[in-house]
């Protein structure tokens, strides 16, 4: 019986991921004029797209049609957020149907969170745009994944790894994949650097990974233009080191409003 069931799941999410993929085409082929933003309102906002990607804003300002093709025919293949609403990363992470119907097609969810998710009462919003507010006030030593999320904002780490991620693909590296096995890791971390500020880890979260740390008074994204202007910097090497494919980046922001980074890599060949 149990094998029975495990069939109809399979194809199940065959038929799903069939039904998409003809979707998905469908949208996609459709001339860039044809597409409006009010197609993709659930997914995009013109304003938000904009002012959440400066290289996007600095090629085409405010024009909507721009940024929207940019966001159709690039952003969603990239992994990029186009509103408040819908992160990509959150909607893969939080339904194992869609990653059994999807795997790494990332336009797929986004086009599934269109045409049913949002409609089914699906949610898709990172955890940390929502707790990320709280950072700073979780001072626990704790390693529940639920805690950790209601201080540190995950929402900004899945962000900061799309701008290096166009850093890789500019270079001609595969990309970046997120780790969930490192988000842990890489929150704990962050929040050690709160009080000891150094590539030293007394909770030995950076046990056989490479890391880049950060901290600034600004913007968790300008640690990312900060990592990757400089040439020969160890935080440059790393995002761009070939072998380089799993990572996750915590985020922690303590009571004086300082941010600090910690992005932990694995797979290197030693």
């Amino acid at each position: 019986m149990m094998k029975i069931k495990k069939v109809q799941t399979a194809v199940t999410a065959r038929i799903v991921a069939a039904m998409m993929t003809v979707m998905l085409s469908i949208f996609m082929v459709l001339p860039a004029q044809a597409a409006t933003a009010a197609d993709y309102a659930a997914v995009f906002d013109v304003t938000y797209y904009a002012e959440h990607y400066p290289d996007l804003k600095a090629a085409f300002g405010t024009d909507e049609a721009a940024l929207l093709n940019h966001f159709i025919t690039c952003g969603m293949a990239e992994g990029r957020q186009g509103n408040a609403e819908f992160n990509v990363q959150a909607y893969k992470a939080g339904y194992p149907d869609l990653q059994a119907a999807f795997g790494e097609n990332l336009p797929a969810y986004y086009m599934h969170y269109i045409t049913n998710g949002k409609a089914e009462g699906r949610t898709a919003v990172a955890a940390g745009q929502n707790a990320g507010q709280n950072a700073g006030q979780n001072n626990e030593n704790t390693t529940s994944k639920e805690e950790i999320r209601n201080g540190w904002d995950v929402g900004m780490g899945y962000e900061l790894l799309g701008y290096e991620n166009m850093e890789r693909e500019n270079a001609g590296l595969k990309l970046l994949v997120w780790s969930d096995d490192l988000t842990i890791r890489a929150q704990l971390r962050a929040r050690e650097l709160a009080s000891d500020y150094s590539h030293t880890s007394a909770g030995d979260y950076i046990r056989e990974c490479e890391e880049n740390i950060a901290r600034n008074q600004q913007n968790a994204v300008s640690t990312i233009a900060e990592w990757t202007r400089r040439n020969e910097s160890t935080e440059r090497m790393n995002i761009l080191h070939p072998t380089n494919r799993l990572t996750a980046i915590g985020v922690y922001v303590d009571g004086n409003g300082t941010i600090y980074v910690a992005q932990l890599f694995t797979e290197r060949v030693k």
